[in-house]
């Protein structure tokens, strides 16, 4: 006999069907589903672990190892344990120990004649199965949580006996003790991370009972003097109007070198109330408008490439890849470029231009190469375009194989797109700034992915192609996308953009994201909950080398913008203390959380409040003089309303 089981199995059929057009979903699934909390108290977390026997082969010598040892897919000549993981929100208290209790195995004998049969030494076999079934990571920190890497290898090989057990059923028991984390947190959560933390963390509620928020806040560290441009303080007030608290400084403040910008943001981060969610780059990584970036190759540099990248301003607790900021790079080198980018901005979030260009809100250019790069690159573009026409998207335009492909991606960028994704190689299938600069789309401004080699080298090209993307135009005649994310360096790999890719747009969709950072943010992280074990340091590397260009606040479209209406007086006499504000949909059905924004002279009447599930929101303020209330509304996919109320 050559296995036996240690318990009863029942009539149990698990099939794993691995459509390519969903395989993001079911990879995800594979190593993470099994893995769960199953109790959390002030004195223990169990986290429970389940895979079903019947997924391996113990039938068939030639298949058994095949549902265990894989071809390490980041190695040429390497194996590696199929290993179970998710990220798990810990809790202030630091765990003492922990037990592994198996509640059920399956015994697999002759092991040594098996490996022979699957084609593995022994030599190879010793060196697997020498490690740990459970393994629990230092703490780390993402803003105001604790999180923990949870990893399960659920084999046990005993030599002696020559047996294999494959653990199909556990619980680890981890017990709290009294000492702290000694991390310095957030006390109030931020709505910009809480959605982020859904799916990405396996324990995190959404349980708002006693949680207090923060209000909106960015930072914006500016190069040279641009700080004075008109046009960039235009934005400042926009940014104002949908409830920001903004804080800038020059890098005259701040100092010239990345490390003392990241001090200087981490001194905000640490001590402003309300704390920078978002901080913004304001200037290209050399140039008149210089602010530093980060260079890290990570042992990856097989070009000699510098290996830009802005992620270690987003890590400012803790040694780990968990931003507490999210941060951006409006990547600007004249002062044209910042009137041409600030106007696209606002214009894009107001939806200025809704009447004329109503059919773009609906249309996505889809596009893989998969001559060099391979088939994974289809199944990308497939799993998005799923996701598009989930979300009703009418018109998702997608090129994956032919000739032309410059000429099909400049033709779609022209004809007005939301979104515009590219996953190919080196060189963009010949679509460079040329194209770009060539299309005439106005104000039909894509949010731009194009994860490939050489696409976000920012600091080692004048004009990265995803720097194009965002300065191109004029004030006039605004050209190219509203941000864009591209890949610096030729080091890439095809598994990581793929992933990244993937999570950016499962993030703005699934997950209700709002803005161009949290959707990058989602993509790394994704990317980090799907090898947490950082193999390689290729997640860090990744990390790094994809960088935003475009503001990371700018607030995305998802849908054409619904109409919304505000009700409010135009006027109230001097001494009134108190506004009450309705906000309504176009059916004049209540929406809740729209977020309502109250500004008077330089900030002596500042508030911003979200509707309850009436659409109502009530302020109440003090102030010294009569004058003018403005009065804003935004919320997800609405086009927003600005209006005035005089008091008298």
């Amino acid at each position: 006999m050559l296995y036996r089981v240690n318990i009863k199995l029942f009539d149990i059929m698990r099939t794993f069907t691995l459509n390519c057009t969903i395989l993001f979903i079911l990879f995800h699934a594979l190593l993470c589903g099994m893995i769960q909390v199953e109790q959390q108290t002030g004195e223990k977390m169990i986290i429970g672990f389940t895979q079903d026997a019947l997924s391996y082969d113990l039938q068939t010598d030639e298949n058994i190892l095949g549902g265990i040892v894989e071809i390490d897919s980041l190695s040429e000549n390497e194996y590696t344990l199929r290993t179970f993981s998710a990220i798990i929100e810990k809790g202030r208290k630091q765990f003492t120990d922990h037990e592994i209790i198996i509640k059920q195995s399956v015994i697999v004998q002759n092991v040594t004649e098996r490996l022979g049969s699957a084609g593995f030494s022994s030599s190879i076999w010793n060196t697997l199965f020498f490690r740990p079934v459970f393994n629990l990571s230092e703490s780390m920190v993402m803003r105001e949580i604790i999180v923990s890497t949870v990893s399960v290898v659920p084999y046990r090989y005993d030599q002696s006996l020559d047996e294999l057990e494959i653990i199909t059923d556990l619980e680890i028991h981890c017990n709290y003790g009294d000492e702290i984390e000694p991390f310095d947190l957030s006390l109030k959560r931020s709505r910009s991370f809480e959605n982020i933390y859904r799916d990405i963390i396996l324990n995190f509620t959404e349980d708002t009972r006693d949680v207090e928020y923060q209000d909106p806040a960015i930072l914006y560290i500016c190069g040279g003097n641009i700080i004075d441009n008109t046009s960039f303080q235009e934005l400042i007030g926009w940014r104002k109007k949908q409830g920001f608290t903004v804080y800038t400084a020059s890098t005259g403040e701040t100092g010239s070198s990345s490390s003392s910008i990241k001090n200087y943001i981490y001194n905000a981060y640490t001590n402003y109330d309300p704390k920078p969610e978002y901080v913004a780059l304001v200037g290209d990584a050399n140039g008149s408008y210089t602010v530093s970036t980060f260079y890290e190759c990570w042992n990856h540099d097989y070009w000699g490439d510098p290996c830009e990248g802005d992620q270690p301003y987003g890590e400012l607790v803790g040694d780990d890849l968990f931003p507490e900021v999210i941060v951006g790079r409006i990547s600007i080198r004249s002062s044209d470029e910042m009137n041409v980018i600030a106007n696209k901005i606002i214009n894009y979030e107001k939806a200025t231009n809704l009447n004329d260009i109503s059919g773009y809100y609906e249309r996505a250019a889809l596009i893989a190469d998969a001559s060099v790069s391979g088939q994974s690159t289809i199944i990308t573009t497939q799993y998005v375009e799923q996701i598009l026409d989930q979300y009703g998207f009418e018109d998702i335009r997608i090129k994956t194989s032919g000739s032309g492909y410059d000429n099909w991606m400049e033709d779609q960028l022209e004809d007005g797109v939301l979104f515009f994704q590219y996953r190919g190689f080196n060189g963009a299938s010949g679509f460079d700034n040329n194209s770009i600069n060539y299309s005439n789309n106005g104000h039909m401004l894509p949010f731009a992915s194009i994860l490939t080699c050489n696409t976000g080298g920012f600091a080692e090209d004048n004009t990265s192609l995803s720097e194009a993307f965002l300065r191109a135009g004029s004030v006039s005649n605004p050209k190219g996308g509203i941000a864009a994310v591209g890949t610096a360096t030729g080091n890439t790999h095809t598994i990581f953009n793929n992933i990244i890719c993937m999570g950016m747009v499962s993030g703005l969709f699934n997950k209700d994201l709002q803005t161009a950072g949290q959707a990058l943010v989602n993509g790394k992280l994704e990317m980090l909950n799907t090898y947490p074990t950082n193999p390689y340091n290729w997640i860090s590397a990744f990390s790094q080398w994809n960088s935003l260009m475009g503001d990371p606040a700018t607030h995305l479209w998802t849908d054409t913008p619904q109409i919304m209406t505000l009700n409010f007086p135009n006027e109230i006499s001097f001494g009134t203390k108190y506004l009450d504000v309705t906000v309504h949909n176009e059916n004049g059905l209540p929406l809740e959380n729209a977020r309502v924004t109250l500004i008077k002279d330089s900030d002596e009447i500042f508030q911003t409040r979200l509707t309850d599930e009436d659409g109502f929101v009530r302020f109440a303020f003090n102030y010294n003089n009569d004058g003018i209330l403005t009065i804003t509304t935004i919320k997800k996919n609405y086009k927003p309303v600005e209006g005035t109320i005089n008091i008298i």
